[in-house]
């Protein structure tokens, strides 16, 4: 692999960015990436930290990502032969190897911008009385095939961010972590399957979100063109989803996808909405035509399984300003007018419990039914919230 010159890297558009994202996503569906096996979101968002990763580090994004960093244990590393180009192409690391056998590996680093110079060694000997040759159950295969390997990576990655973490960027080696750059894509998979599985959405969740999110509150409660909400809905399932329909996701993705699609119906609300009609490919995700409100129709139909973030875009739909959302969210704990509290007491609902109290608040006070003063005031840098809603006066 060609390493680049080093330069400095720019700060990245939001359409750099997207195409970014395309690209994580073609590199996690790809066979060299080992992620056969590995949900499509979690090996998508895989290749996005990596393609960064070595556009930060100055090297090619596409074939650092597929051949030269790999995630283990929850940690980016870079493949020693890379961290040792690195080094070589900085012209700020001078190194001298003093030996690198199967039985003993140790160098000499130095900056030569700096009067900084440190020495390492590591034997086998010390590598077996460290545990780092064996695993619960023997020997690790890769410190019982490729020893002398083994010793000089994990040498130079020690030394390199000792001595130089600027230009490996802090990064470990895979070799840190028992493996090597061939045994290391596959690290991602095995994590992977021994992860918790969010259990998927199937049929009949799949049913409830189209009904109660997409239908119920973004086109009917929000008002969000129904063709231009289902652009958004495709284009998101195309590109963070793998074109998977809501039956084949997880909740979690699901929930995901939930929160990504009411932050754009925020920034929808007063804006011009594009009024083509979606292709056939969204499978009848908006088929149920949207009907006229009728009075007094619950504006939350999951009740107090309603996530936060509808709640959130349905009254900021509603015209409700993020003071009077503290104060409901602070009637809904328990507490009430003229009592003053801080920001951290009204924080949002963490039970069903308490959504479903909030529901209660917020639709009384929609409804007319609770004013503004009964609200508690909410103090923000030692100064109360006094904003009133529908003509009241905040005290």
């Amino acid at each position: 692999m060609m390493i680049a010159a080093p330069r400095t890297p720019s700060a990245i558009s939001d359409t750099e960015f997207k195409t970014l994202e395309l690209q994580a996503l073609a590199i996690a569906q790809s066979e060299l990436m080992a992620s056969k096996g590995v949900p499509v979101e979690v090996a998508r968002a895989n290749a996005v930290a990596k393609v960064l990763a070595a556009r930060e580090l100055g090297l090619p994004p596409v074939a650092t990502a597929l051949t030269g960093l790999y995630i283990i244990e929850g940690r980016l590393t870079l493949a020693s032969r890379i961290m040792h180009a690195l080094l070589l192409r900085s012209g700020l690391v001078g190194m001298e190897v003093l030996e690198a056998s199967a039985e003993r590996c140790a160098v000499r680093m130095w900056r030569t911008d700096c009067a900084l110079e440190i020495s390492e060694e590591l034997t086998l000997q010390q590598a077996e009385a460290q545990g780092l040759t064996r695993t619960r159950n023997g020997p690790r295969d890769n410190w019982k095939n490729h020893p002398g390997d083994m010793l000089w990576a994990r040498v130079l990655s020690r030394l390199a961010r000792r001595v130089a973490p600027d230009v490996i960027g802090g990064l470990y080696a895979p070799e840190d972590f028992g493996e090597t750059p061939e045994t290391a894509r596959f690290a991602e998979v095995r994590e992977a399957e021994a992860a918790p599985k969010s259990p998927r959405m199937g049929s009949q969740r799949a049913d409830d979100f189209r009904r109660d999110f997409l239908n119920g509150v973004l086109v009917r409660k929000l008002g969000i063109d129904k063709n231009a909400a289902g652009a958004e809905y495709k284009r998101l399932r195309d590109t963070r989803f793998g074109g998977r329909t809501l039956a084949d996701m997880t909740v979690e993705e699901a929930e995901s996808l939930r929160e990504d699609l009411s932050q754009w119906a925020l920034q929808q609300k007063g804006e011009e909405v594009p009024t083509e009609e979606p292709d056939a490919a969204i499978e009848g995700e908006f088929v149920e035509e949207a009907q006229p409100q009728a009075q007094g129709e619950d504006l939350f139909p999951q009740g107090a399984m309603t996530p936060f973030s509808t709640w959130r875009t349905v009254v900021t739909a509603k015209g409700l300003d993020a003071s009077i959302q503290l104060r409901l969210q602070a009637a809904a704990r328990g507490h009430r007018h003229p009592e003053e509290v801080s920001a951290h007491e009204a924080a949002p609902p963490n039970d069903p419990d308490e959504m479903d109290a909030l529901l209660n608040v917020t639709v009384a006070l929609l409804a007319g039914e609770l004013a503004a003063l009964d609200l508690p005031l909410v103090r923000e840098e030692g100064t109360a919230q006094r904003l009133d809603l529908g003509g009241g006066t905040g005290e």
